[in-house]
């Protein structure tokens, strides 16, 4: 079984899909540590010498390649390449969107230093989650807004 979780900056994707993966006892893979790895530069590294264009390129390969069975924790701005929306719709795996409360994930992301929010202020960084929001939902087989690893195991295993 191959679980997609999306959801913006700081919904828990790599915390969560690290405790899913143990629960499920499957491998759990966080593409921008992949990416990070692969390229031996961090995300801002990326965007700073290669661009935004060029990182959601790289993600992208690593996202359509990735065969096996586990969890795959995805970049918050994975929705944004029309042929990874594609994919995940088309996807056998279950896509699951964590979608805590804006403050929740404000508060998380606020003083990081994510390249997208350099020097934006709140509401602009508000406006890229809501632009992002109708995506993610669109995309997605399962909504969870919680920060449980064993009760979003349990909505996998018996979804309404």
């Amino acid at each position: 079984m191959k679980i997609y979780l999306i959801g913006f900056m700081g919904s828990g994707k790599s915390f969560l899909g690290k405790h899913l993966a143990d629960l499920m006892e499957r491998e759990f893979y966080d593409l921008d540590l992949i990416l990070e790895n692969e390229q031996n530069l961090t995300i801002p590294e990326i965007f700073t010498l290669r661009g935004e264009k060029e990182f959601r390129k790289l993600e992208s390969r690593l996202l359509l390649s990735g065969n096996s069975d586990g969890v795959y924790a995805t970049g918050g701005g994975i929705v944004e390449t029309l042929a990874n929306r594609e994919f995940l719709l088309n996807s056998s795996g279950v896509v699951i969107w964590l979608d805590p409360d804006w403050e929740t994930l404000y508060r998380r992301i606020r003083n990081s230093c994510r390249p997208l929010l350099s020097g934006k202020a709140e509401a602009a960084i508000f406006e890229l989650y809501q632009y992002r929001k109708t995506w993610y939902a669109q995309l997605a087989d399962i909504v969870y807004s919680g920060s449980s690893a064993k009760e979003l195991w349990e909505l996998i295993e018996k979804p309404d």
